[in-house]
């Protein structure tokens, strides 16, 4: 478009030139005072200035610019109208004065130019459209752009559903491919020539509980809180039971008595006693017992 902008300014400038030049043509043919050499003279100027706006042009593009074949066109066409009109002035000198370039032949280069113009004006509407195009197409990319992460999330759930599904039917074509292969042994009175190489074998001792340890645990939980309870009931019995404690103590002992039981007392006393050794034989041989289990 700023190519087209630039072609524009120029072939503006080169309308307004040849209006300029058109306008001093009528003058001088309507003056009829200026001799034939001088039209070749006036014809010489838009020659000149081409010249120079090829030069500018040659400056920023190549000689393949369609701006830079044009003008080199328009200085040889000129060139050679130029020669022209200058021989002709030279063989016809004494009717020079009555001689008038034809209105269409001047009015040539101007009508050249404006329809380069209109080109030019209709090439920078296309473009302006392609441009609007070019703009909406970068509106939309921006907004599939804004949409991508949205599209992206839903693509990792298909997938994600996908590989599921996937080996879901793996799984089942896996069990399928099994069970046809089982049909056709089966079919084939194939599956009574397997022949089992290692029996199974029954455990000759229980991997879990281990006796020995809880019996040995167990064995000393037992005495232990034994023993612990007789000392806790001895210490929180405050019976005196030799003088010796009482000596200890600081109290004088002038006799001692010893312990009268009634009849009744003699009974508990025998019933104890004879728990006691009941419940110390069942304890022998219960922990007898669960050794010989344990070992």
């Amino acid at each position: 478009m700023r190519s087209e902008r630039d072609r524009l300014v120029i072939v503006d400038n080169d309308i307004q030139q040849l209006k300029s030049e058109l306008e001093r043509d009528r003058r001088a043919r309507s003056s009829l005072a200026a001799p034939a050499v001088s039209s070749g003279s006036q014809e010489l100027k838009p020659i000149d200035q081409l010249k120079e706006q090829l030069a500018s042009l040659k400056a920023n593009y190549t000689d393949q610019h369609p701006d830079v074949i044009r003008l080199r066109k328009k200085i040889e066409e000129l060139t050679r109208e130029s020669k022209t009109e200058a021989s002709t002035s030279d063989n016809d000198s004494t009717a020079a004065v009555d001689i008038i370039v034809p209105q269409s032949a001047s009015d040539r280069p101007l009508a050249e130019r404006n329809r380069q113009r209109l080109e030019i004006v209709s090439a920078i509407h296309n473009l302006q459209d392609e441009t609007s195009k070019i703009d909406r197409q970068i509106r939309e990319y921006q907004q599939r752009i804004e949409r991508t992460p949205k599209r992206e999330e839903e693509l990792l759930s298909l997938k994600r559903d996908y590989d599921n599904i996937q080996s879901s039917y793996k799984s089942l074509l896996g069990r399928k491919i099994e069970a046809d292969m089982a049909v056709n042994m089966e079919k084939k009175k194939k599956g009574e020539q397997f022949r089992v190489l290692d029996f199974a074998k029954l455990p000759e001792k229980p991997v879990s509980p281990n006796f020995k340890k809880f019996f040995f645990l167990s064995l000393a939980a037992g005495l232990g809180l034994g023993f612990g309870i007789v000392l806790l009931l001895d210490f929180m019995d405050s019976t005196v039971r030799r003088t010796d404690e009482l000596e200890m103590a600081g109290i004088l002992v002038l006799a001692t008595m010893p312990q009268l039981y009634s009849h009744r007392r003699n009974m508990w006393l025998r019933v104890r006693t004879a728990m006691t050794v009941c419940s110390v034989t069942a304890a022998m041989g219960l922990t007898a017992a669960f050794g010989y289990l344990a070992v």
